[in-house]
């Protein structure tokens, strides 16, 4: 699990895997150039599936979402599985990709009535990649308390990975979910135990 590469993710080294996930802010202006760049890199690493959501820095994809293009993005970043308020089943384990953030800047930022909306979407998943934190979970006081209440008492995935506080790096737990702030730090973690 990465997030928070702003464009240098041929500098941080990823640790192998089956499944490689980006919890967004693979850009860092936004622009469209950029983030094609980004993905050049990220299609060249071995895992057998690929994973990304957009983040508040990729301005570019909320701009292609609203012109209706997200069909052409889609086949542009074939093999990449691309997760927008959407989910899928790899092997038995259920993911589903948000990208949705408090007011802050840059895209894909919502009032929080509207966030809450959103994270009842969100069915019951074994993983849940987000890019911005829970509250009150390696947050930095930057969380949505609609997405901790979501996660704690209706999803309760195994695993939460998110990004966006770029201080608050690290892992926790809580109510038997593995919170990963994941913001240019790479971390591994093994469903193997869980599902063998």
């Amino acid at each position: 699990m990465i997030s928070d590469t702003h464009g240098k993710g041929r500098n941080i080294l990823i640790p192998l895997g089956d499944v490689l996930i980006h919890c967004g802010d693979l850009a860092h202006l936004g622009s469209f150039a950029e983030f094609r760049k980004e993905i050049e890199w990220f299609k060249t690493l071995p895992h057998a599936f690929k994973i990304i959501i957009p983040g508040n820095h990729d301005v570019c994809l909320e701009n292609l979402m609203n012109q209706n293009l997200e069909a052409q993005l889609r086949r542009m970043l074939r093999p990449i599985i691309f997760l927008r308020d959407s989910g899928i089943t790899i092997q038995g384990v259920k993911f589903w990709g948000s990208p949705w953030i408090p007011p802050y800047a840059g895209a894909y930022n919502l009032p929080r009535v509207e966030l809450k909306a959103k994270w009842n979407m969100i069915p019951e998943v074994d993983v849940l990649v987000t890019h911005g934190p829970p509250n009150g979970i390696l947050d930095g006081g930057a969380g949505c308390i609609y997405l901790t209440e979501a996660v704690q008492q209706r999803i309760k995935p195994r695993v939460h990975c998110f990004g966006h506080v770029h201080a608050c790096a690290g892992h926790a737990a809580a109510n038997g979910t593995e919170f990963f702030n994941v913001a240019a730090t790479p971390q591994c973690y093994s469903l193997e135990a869980h599902y063998a």
